[in-house]
Formats: C-alpha cells, sequence, structure tokens
C-alpha cells in the first residue's frame, strides 16, 4: 500500500518511524525532469514521526537523487506552516488546501510545462 511505502521510505531515506494519518491530496503532475516531460500522480498524507527527534527539526538534513546520471544532493528542512505563503514550494496547489484545514481530499492538476 502506499501507506505501508511510505513508512518504509522513512526509514531508509531518513532513519525515522511515522504514523500514517490520512490522505490529504491527490496530484497530477505536469513537470520537465531534464529534457523529459514528466507527467507524476501524487499521494499526499498528514504523517506523524513516531519519535520527534528521529529528524533535526531545526537546522537542514539532507538527500539526494540522480538526474541524467549525475547525483543531486537535496536540502530538506523543516518550516513552520504559516510561512509557506512567503516561500516558493511546489506544488502551489497544495498551499492553500493545507493552510486551510479541510479534511476534504483534494485534486488538482498543476502543469509547469
Amino acid at each position: 500500500t502506499t501507506e505501508t511505502t511510505l513508512k518504509r521510505e522513512f526509514l531508509e531515506e531518513l532513519h525515522a518511524d511515522i504514523q500514517v494519518r490520512e490522505l490529504l491530496a491527490v496530484g497530477e503532475i505536469f513537470f520537465p525532469w531534464g529534457s523529459r516531460p514528466c507527467h507524476q500522480i501524487s499521494l499526499y498524507y498528514l504523517v506523524e514521526l513516531q519519535d520527534p527527534s528521529a529528524i533535526p527539526l531545526d537546522g537542514s538534513f539532507w538527500g539526494f537523487d540522480d538526474l541524467d546520471n549525475q547525483r543531486i544532493d537535496l536540502e530538506y528542512c523543516w518550516i513552520p506552516l504559516t510561512q509557506l505563503p512567503n516561500l516558493t514550494v511546489y506544488p502551489q496547489e497544495l498551499i492553500p488546501h493545507i493552510l486551510s484545514g479541510s479534511n476534504d481530499v483534494l485534486h488538482f492538476v498543476s502543469k509547469q510545462i
């Protein structure tokens, strides 16, 4: 299931146990990845860290991805939800839904290409 996968990925990538809460949104996102056009279907869940000390809540923590056989280092950090409107965060269609506190599952389409 997507919930099981999300738990496994947090454990593998960030060494953190999480509790998966409810599904918040389903997004269809069209974007360029290098020279390739991509269509990504994303499920967004509310999650909770089982041990809040497992991931630093201040400062950065790191991960990486691969694009055209080149490693891309990724920097992660937590931010207060109140700062979301002041930042460029993707997908932008998700931000008003998160801030609204709605219990409805949002479906959105984001076209970045």
